[in-house]
């Protein structure tokens, strides 16, 4: 059954939190007997923003973003379950990256194996699997995902809250296009980030919730019942692959993903 929402709360709850971005005021995390925690709700406030952004300041949305796809990323934030987001060609750029030092907005980097759609995915033809996704992928993108909001503290902020805020996302940079993955075993490939030279963090993508195409099928059919569907084109973030990164400003990270090539990114001195 459809959960019933107020559109006008939903819109002004948009509107607050994208206000708080465009401004750069700290939003206050309520107490915890005050925070919302109805996914439907947090899905709704974002599907708000989403209008606003593209109906009304000409947004582009290319894909989908998924978050704490692993234990470590929901214990950080105290949640039990991953949560999505929307990607836009206003907040992509290619690699190298420079981005300016937002005070209190860039909060980590996370390196990430993207998945590139190669057809629509018709929500009658799910329940979705790994093996499914994989068939359906045309390209493999290596990334890196800019992740915080203004939610203060965000790590108390709950899944509801960040996922209303567009599950926290902030910048995508971009690597290459891999069409051709056959070889690679998208489980175990290394991969290592260093910042300044210095080796930051190191995974694997495996370490996401059965690995990338086991993830983006929880997004398909997450997004089926939800009257939403996968489509040709679509790019899908799949979550961190090592322990996020805390930039400072001045700082050049870069992400090794070996055969899928490097990212990089510098957050703009002060």
């Amino acid at each position: 059954m459809t959960e019933s929402y107020d559109q006008a709360e939903l819109e002004q709850v948009a509107r607050r939190l994208l206000a708080h971005r465009d401004e750069g005021r700290p939003n206050p995390v309520p107490p915890p007997a005050e925070r919302p925690t109805d996914m439907g709700w947090a899905y709704r406030v974002a599907a708000e923003m989403h209008r606003i952004r593209t109906e009304g300041r000409g947004w582009r949305q290319i894909g989908w973003k998924i978050g704490c796809t692993n234990a470590a990323a929901r214990a950080q934030l105290g949640i039990d379950a991953p949560f999505y987001g929307r990607l836009y060609a206003d907040t992509t750029l290619p690699s190298p990256a420079d981005l300016p030092a937002g005070a209190g907005y860039f909060k980590v980097y996370e390196a990430e194996i993207a998945l590139v759609v190669g057809r629509n995915l018709d929500p009658a033809d799910g329940p979705f699997t790994a093996d499914d996704l994989e068939a359906a992928t045309r390209a493999i993108l290596p990334v890196i995902e800019v992740v915080g909001c203004w939610h203060e503290p965000w790590t108390q902020a709950g899944a509801a809250l960040i996922a209303a805020d567009n599950a926290a996302h902030g910048y995508w940079i971009t690597g290459t296009e891999v069409t051709d993955w056959s070889g690679l075993d998208l489980l175990d490939l290394a991969i290592t980030v260093r910042v300044d030279g210095e080796v930051a963090g190191q995974g694997a993508p495996g370490n996401v919730d059965t690995g990338p195409f086991g993830v983006a099928a929880w997004l398909a059919n997450t997004l089926a019942a939800s009257g939403l569907a996968l489509r040709a084109g679509d790019r899908i973030s799949t979550g961190l692959t090592t322990p996020p990164i805390d930039p400072a400003p001045g700082q050049h990270a870069v992400a090794d993903f070996g055969p899928l090539g490097l990212v990089e990114v510098r957050l703009a001195p002060v």
